[in-house]
């Protein structure tokens, strides 16, 4: 009776996707911070950088603020939708 009322693979399905999103973002949200962090420092003079890891951390924190924009949005619209 009660697995009529509850659909446990959905919720299953809903909570595998949270998780999965989750540990995703902030994993990326973690990379651009570090990113952010190493370019601060090159800049200010307190750490060597080359012209190849000043671009690949810019690039990185481009993708991992965009990845945490669409994320968001991705999220509101799923709520939007339900």
């Amino acid at each position: 009776m009660l697995a009529t009322i509850i659909d446990f693979h959905a919720i299953g399905k809903i909570l595998l996707a949270a998780l999965i999103v989750g540990v995703g973002v902030t994993f990326l949200f973690g990379q651009g911070a570090l990113a952010a962090e190493r370019l601060t420092q090159s800049r200010a003079g307190h750490r060597a950088s080359s012209p190849t890891a000043t671009l690949r951390d810019g690039a990185l924190i481009t993708l991992a603020g965009a990845a945490c924009i669409a994320a968001l949005v991705m999220g509101v619209i799923a709520m939007t939708n339900k």
